[in-house]
């Protein structure tokens, strides 16, 4: 079967994107019949976000698009400027394109893993108070290099994306148990049910 549907996925930056060309692979090896064009953004910012869209939909006027952000920096920024505009997320007109990752990609990452590991993970997050006041990549890359002493921004965690993987991002997405949600994880669910 052919992947003759696309889809163009706006995301961050290099992990998002390599996560995205797996997730290709593991879609074209099980006979999916659409696939995700990534274009990194490499910022959340609105004025950015919103210039980057319009740059793609003009290139791409009928491919649907989806944007994949991470919310870490407008919970940490809750009443500055910075979340004054991200309110204009919620306001634009093409809000059902935004996909919101509690509060990063390697928060979305550690879904996928085993019930052990991620709740290790968990463990950290607690001791920085990370489902309030989400961690910066300085405090959080240390804790995963603890786990996963090779891990670089811009790699996976873990590679090939299997079944197992997707079935542990699906499952522990919908446990409300657990603080770390995808709206990127809800909608793939979607697609390849």
């Amino acid at each position: 079967m052919a992947n003759n549907e696309m889809i163009i996925l706006l995301c961050e930056g290099p992990s998002e994107y390599a996560y995205i060309q797996e997730l290709n692979r593991y879609l074209r090896e099980n006979e999916y019949n659409f696939k995700f064009i990534p274009k990194p953004i490499g910022t959340v910012f609105y004025s950015e976000v919103q210039k980057k869209r319009k740059e793609v939909r003009k290139d791409n006027p009928r491919t649907p698009i989806k944007i994949i952000l991470d919310d870490d920096i407008y919970v940490r920024n809750k009443g500055s400027r910075e979340q004054d505009n991200s309110t204009k997320f919620a306001e634009s007109g093409f809000r059902d394109e935004f996909l919101f990752n509690v509060h990063n990609f390697e928060d979305f990452l550690m879904l996928h893993y085993d019930d052990e590991t991620l709740n290790q993970w968990l463990a950290k997050c607690t001791e920085t108070n990370h489902e309030n006041i989400p961690m910066h990549s300085e405090q959080y890359m240390p804790l995963i290099k603890g786990m996963f002493p090779n891990y670089e921004k811009g790699e996976l965690l873990f590679s090939p994306i299997n079944q197992e993987k997707l079935d542990n991002l699906f499952r522990h997405n919908e446990d409300n148990s657990i603080f770390i949600k995808s709206d990127f994880a809800t909608y793939l669910k979607n697609r390849l049910t």
